[in-house]
Order: C-alpha cells, then structure tokens, then sequence
C-alpha cells in the first residue's frame, strides 16, 4: 500500500468517528478494536477490571493516566504499520488467546524496530517443536535468520544468570545451523540499574562460553517512558551482543537495530514513513480539506 492510500485509510476511519468524539486516543481504540476485536479491547482495557493489566486505563491524572494512554497509541501505531507483515494475524491471534497480552507486545515491538530499521522480515508461528519454535524469519545480508522474541516481565529482577538460564532453556527452540537471534525486551525498571547494559552483556557472553553456535547473537531492547510537563516521552534503547563463535559471514555486519538511530535528544521520534496517531491528524496538512 502506498504512503498516500495508507494516509487516506486512516483519514477514512477517522470520519466515521463523530466530530464530537474525535481524538487521536478514539481513533487508536477504532483500530484496537478492529484488529483485535470488542471483547478483547473490553478485557485489557477496562479501568474497572481487578485483574491488573499493561493496557488497563487509569481514572487517576497525570503522568499514570498519560502512561496508559501512550500504550494505547502505541499498540494501534504497531497494528497500523504492520498490518502488511506477513503472518501477522498469526502473531495476533496468540496475543488474544494469552491471558496476559505483554510477550504479544515484545513482539510487535520487536518486529517494530525491525520495520524501522528496513529489514525484511515475516512473523512465524510457532511450532512447538525443538529447533522449530520461535518468532520471526528475518533477511539479513541475504541469509535467513530465525528471531524469537522473549519478555521479562516487570517484577523480575535483572541479573545475569538469569539472562543465561533463559537463553541456555530456550535455545532449542531455533534450529541448529547457528543463524538465531534472540530478542529479549526488558522492563524499564532495569535501567534503574546503572550497570545495566554489564549485567545483560554478561549474561549473554556466559551463555555464550558455553559453546553455542545456535545462537548468532542477542538484542536486548527496552522502550523507556518518561513524563515530563505534562507530555510522554518513549525513548528506544539497545544492546546487541554478537557470539564470537557464529557461523555468519564475518565480512558483514550483523546487528539489526543499528541501521536507525533515534536522535538522543527527540522523544517519540521515528522515521518518516512510520505512520504516528499521537496528535492526529495535524501533521496531515489539509486534512480538512480531504
């Protein structure tokens, strides 16, 4: 689809809403519940629920109500520019079946950065079978990598053994010929550790020592919010560890997410041709003329 038919799509669902209701949170939740359905919006999204929830709206104010509201945005933003993805109804359909839709997120993030950064890549559904189990296929340099995409959720303490118990119980789940890549997007709370970039790498280099091949390399990716005067800030940070032993050719460079670089200073800034909600439709010039 191109640039102007998306934008006109867009612009279409944002008319069936009624002028009095229009806003960038109602056109995100008219795209919500298209792909992943009422019922599933209902579940997750319920400020009065008592089951605790990463999408649950809050009644509060400030940065806590700004917060749920950012992931709201941010979950129709990944529908949205992914929707042409192959294998992404498969992706979604095991993020409504979960009771818990948070490693359903990991992977539209992670396959977010992979969008942004150009690489082509299909989601995969998961066999459940050793060496066939995992998340993705990915081109790189013309080699097939096969991605999965793991979750640490936000009560786990960061540390490397537990990054390489991780990865040592999951390796299997990616076949033998030592093209994987595991994703493992961790909560913001690690960051509170100032070592936190020398923990993950170590966890990765022990699993490493090991002796895999299995495993090219591991990304590590967190997307930081911050308030500030009254506006949400999403930051994208990473770390790749690349294993000394894999197989890749070495006259390529390997890393995934190093091909765009957020600006440090520019929260919520994306490249151009990532289709943002936040604030719709301004940054549409005449629009009201459409």
């Amino acid at each position: 689809m191109s640039a102007s038919d998306a934008i006109k799509e867009i612009l279409a669902l944002w008319k069936r809403i009624p002028p009095e209701h229009r806003s960038d949170f109602t056109l995100c939740f008219a795209i919500i519940a298209s792909k992943m359905g009422i019922e599933w919006l209902k579940k997750h999204f319920d400020p009065d629920s008592t089951k605790p929830g990463i999408f649950k709206l809050s009644e509060g104010v400030g940065e806590e109500e700004a917060t749920r509201n950012f992931r709201a945005i941010d979950l129709a933003e990944c529908l949205l520019n992914l929707k042409d993805i192959e294998g992404l109804d498969d992706c979604l359909a095991q993020m409504k079946e979960a009771e818990n839709p948070e490693a359903g997120l990991a992977e539209l993030h992670v396959a977010k950065m992979l969008y942004i950064n150009q690489w082509p890549f299909r989601f995969v559904k998961p066999q459940g079978k050793r060496g066939n189990d995992y998340d993705l296929e990915i081109i790189c340099h013309n080699q097939l990598r096969c991605g999965d995409a793991k979750c640490k959720i936000e009560s786990t303490a960061i540390s490397s053994d537990t990054i390489t118990s991780t990865l040592k119980n999951a390796r299997t789940q990616l076949p033998p010929d030592g093209a994987g890549v595991f994703f493992i997007k961790f909560p913001q709370q690690w960051m509170f550790s100032p070592d936190w970039e020398r923990i993950a790498g170590r966890g990765a280099a022990n699993f490493f020592a090991m002796g895999t091949q299995r495993l090219a390399s591991v990304v590590f990716y967190v997307e930081p919010l911050t308030y500030r005067d009254g506006v949400i800030g999403q930051g994208h940070f990473y770390l790749e560890v690349m294993n000394p032993r894999h197989k890749l050719a070495r006259a390529f460079d390997w890393h995934l997410f190093e091909r765009w670089k957020p600006p440090p200073v520019a929260p919520n800034t994306m490249p151009s041709f990532y289709y943002r909600l936040a604030n719709f439709p301004r940054w549409i010039p005449g629009y009201e003329e459409e």
